[in-house]
């Protein structure tokens, strides 16, 4: 039987205890951006009773999922390919998919719905973001911890030190935490009105499921990736 304590941080359980993320993304609870709270803390925040919370961690972590903390068994670069093949490839695609449907939409409902022209505001600031976001990673955070990883002293910085490119995704990700709960709360937690098109439908569904997808994403590189990161780089004296 696994015990959850309400004192362990978002960040502990949700690496340690298997299922642990799709039952806080239930909730409304942030594991991402918001890691360092206290359990107990989250589900004040989020209006979840924690009582229950506690039990429905504890019954997800008895199932067969594996535990976020067996990708740090893995080398680095294992990680860093399935963040760029599972989560930087599906941002891409939804994004060019969300493109058109926010123009639409708006567009069609504006008039009897004015609240989109904040989501649609939202939108395309954290597309705007996200983009330049993922550049920045594949093209020069993402080397660095590999060449760090198979030449240790011998890899060189184009960046300076290691706590350089790592405060500013750090600082990217909270942005993009603010952007969707912002989203959210202008959306009405993704819930279409009565007279909505099928197209309001399928970009208020998309963009809940980007936000998943997100918080997957931040989490696996804010709680698991640049820690290690970190700790590989202090290694090899690329901390300073």
């Amino acid at each position: 039987m696994v015990v959850i304590d309400s004192k362990q941080t978002v960040r502990e359980i949700v690496v340690h205890s298997p299922g642990a993320a799709k039952v806080l993304e239930g909730k409304h609870i942030d594991y991402s951006c918001s890691g360092d709270k206290s359990l107990a803390d989250a589900c004040s925040a989020a209006g979840a009773p924690v009582d229950e919370v506690v039990r429905e961690l504890e019954d997800a972590a008895e199932g067969n999922d594996a535990a976020d903390a067996e990708w740090l068994q893995r080398p680095l670069s294992d990680l860093i390919q399935h963040i760029l093949d599972t989560h930087h490839a599906f941002d891409r695609r939804e994004l060019g998919r969300l493109r058109p449907l926010a123009k639409a939409v708006l567009a069609a409902h504006r008039d009897k719905h004015p609240e989109l022209e904040r989501v649609a505001a939202l939108f395309e600031a954290l597309d705007d973001d996200l983009i330049a976001h993922l550049r920045k990673e594949e093209l020069v955070l993402f080397p660095f911890i590999r060449d760090l990883e198979t030449l240790g002293w011998g890899a060189t910085s184009p960046i300076g030190p290691m706590t350089t490119p790592l405060t500013i995704m750090d600082e990217d990700h909270d942005m993009f935490g603010g952007l969707l709960r912002n989203l959210r709360h202008a959306t009405g937690d993704y819930v279409v009105p009565g007279d909505g098109s099928a197209d309001f439908r399928t970009f208020y569904e998309g963009l809940e499921v980007l936000e998943m997808d997100m918080h997957r994403h931040i989490h696996l590189e804010t709680n698991l990736l640049f820690p290690a990161a970190l700790a590989l780089a202090a290694k090899y004296g690329a901390t300073k």
